[in-house]
């Protein structure tokens, strides 16, 4: 489930502890499967089967990884995934915060537990901006360049960068 504004993301937050009970019993259950290798200290997920990286970036710029579990696809955040195979997991209320306020930043040591209230009101760390969403529709004008690469380049998914070309938002 995706939420756009704020509030309503703060309210989950507070309601679950960031990820749901849920999600947290599907994380353990990845690190259980032993089909993947988590290296907390580079902050990086090796899929065992497909002998690669996993992770992709999702709307709000953090690295996730789908599984399917019950027939189901579920979108977990690889920084979580990190925490809790290391360190378990966290207490109600509590959400695991990137000390750099880099979202793809995901080593153990960049890490941290945080109230949600206060890692709500403490990310001044916005991915995009006007001004970047100016600088992406001229590159796309300019250039033969594809959503997906415009959104690695800013490290957003594509969808965002969709919706700044075709004016949805940062009008």
């Amino acid at each position: 489930m995706r939420f756009r504004s704020t509030g309503c993301r703060l309210q989950k937050e507070m309601k679950f502890g960031y990820s749901s009970k849920k999600n947290d019993q599907y994380i353990l259950k990845l690190i259980k499967s032993n089909k993947y290798i988590i290296d907390s200290n580079k902050g990086t997920i090796f899929s065992v089967q497909k002998k690669r990286m996993i992770g992709s970036y999702d709307f709000y710029g953090y690295l996730v990884m789908g599984i399917i579990l019950y027939k189901k696809l579920r979108q977990l955040k690889i920084h979580r995934i990190i925490w809790i195979a290391k360190n378990g997991v966290p207490p109600a209320g509590l959400v695991v915060d990137h000390i750099n306020r880099k979202r793809d930043d995901n080593r153990i040591v960049n890490l941290r537990l945080f109230n949600a209230i206060e890692n709500g009101q403490n990310n001044k760390n916005v991915k995009l901006t006007k001004k970047i969403a100016e600088k992406i529709r001229e590159e796309y004008a300019q250039e033969n360049t594809s959503y997906r690469k415009l959104g690695r380049k800013y490290h957003v998914s594509y969808g965002p960068i969709l919706q700044i070309i075709k004016q949805k938002i940062w009008k």
